[in-house]
């Protein structure tokens, strides 16, 4: 511990900062997946019983979104800045991933007026995106050593 410089006694431990970025990170998460499956959720069931293709892709976005709410709350709360760069950098290519499942990675309805292309495809692209430039900003703090943790030399 370095000492204060004006009365030689040690300095105190600096106060825990959750970070904010971390956080946004996973509120953004929690909004996809909870989102996926509600708000602009797919087509619902088929009158047979069946599930349309668009079914198969917000249970991919929604894991997706869950492993993201993982790593955002990680972010939130870890100090070391090697660890928030890797988050950081897994997070980013799993939301760009994520982005483009929907219609790109996984089909959706043949239709263009379905919920699923008219709802769905454009809110997890936005949110994607959204995801991928903010963990990458994450990871670029922590490279640059500008993120939590980081020693004044």
């Amino acid at each position: 511990m370095r000492a204060d410089k004006k009365n030689g006694n040690a300095a105190a431990p600096a106060k825990f900062r959750p970070s904010i970025a971390g956080a946004g990170a996973a509120v953004l998460a929690a909004v996809l997946t909870v989102g996926v499956k509600t708000v602009f959720g797919p087509c619902g069931v088929h009158e047979d019983g069946t599930y349309s293709p668009c079914h198969a892709a917000s249970n991919t976005v929604a894991l997706l979104g869950l492993v993201l709410l993982l790593a955002g709350l990680l972010l939130t709360f870890l100090k070391n800045r090697t660890m928030r760069l890797v988050l950081g950098i897994a997070g980013s290519a799993a939301a760009l991933i994520c982005a483009f499942v929907p219609g790109h990675l996984m089909p959706l309805c043949s239709m263009a007026t379905m919920r699923c292309v008219t709802v769905m495809k454009p809110a997890v692209f936005v949110l994607g995106i959204l995801l991928a430039v903010l963990l990458a900003c994450i990871a670029l703090a922590a490279g640059l050593g500008r993120g939590r943790g980081h020693r004044a030399r």
